[in-house]
């Protein structure tokens, strides 16, 4: 009998149990917001990984989840324009107490047409961030001999007004609870 099976249920499992367990953090008026970085585990002989920003894959990712807990339709301006790239940064806290930040790259853009995501009461819109991608300033790649345990926090803000003024769109700043990992 293969350990495939077994291997895939308990990442899901794990997968599943992360993103449902949001935490308190900083709640914003109207969202909630999390990091969502499994932590993978080895079913055959039960070795728990540290949750771990890669630097050694070019693809690697982690999600952030915005949740609409208000009582009305909400709008977030996406990534891959002048407005969206800027809605969503990161604070690292290192045990020695020293912080970094980090948030995409300013970039012009030849065409640039905002576009929004429309959550309802209820709804989560999953950010997907590749950190190894060179539009994001300050994800330094780490070297596996270099990895320290380290606290992310995520946080979401978008100004009244701007490029579409609808009642719809979001306003505020919020917060994720902090995710200690290994970066």
């Amino acid at each position: 009998m293969s350990n495939f099976p077994k291997i895939s249920l308990v990442c899901a499992w794990l997968l599943v149990s992360v993103i449902s367990r949001p935490g308190t953090g900083n709640v914003g008026r109207d969202i909630r917001l999390w990091i969502s970085i499994p932590q993978y585990s080895e079913a055959m002989f039960h070795n728990v990984w540290p949750r771990t920003l890669r630097a050694d894959d070019q693809d690697a990712h982690f999600s952030v989840v915005v949740e609409n807990i208000s009582s009305r339709p909400l709008e977030f301006f996406t990534d891959g324009n002048s407005v969206g790239d800027q809605t969503l940064t990161f604070d690292f806290k290192a045990p020695d107490g020293s912080k970094r930040h980090v948030g995409k790259e300013i970039r012009d853009y030849a065409k640039n047409f905002p576009e929004v995501v429309r959550l309802m009461p209820g709804e989560v819109w999953v950010r997907e961030v590749s950190y190894n991608r060179q539009e994001w300033a300050g994800f330094e790649r780490a070297r596996a001999r270099q990895r320290q345990q380290v606290q992310i926090v995520a946080t979401l803000s978008q100004k009244a007004g701007g490029w579409k003024r609808d009642p719809d769109v979001w306003a505020g700043q919020a917060s994720s609870p902090p995710v200690s990992l290994q970066y």
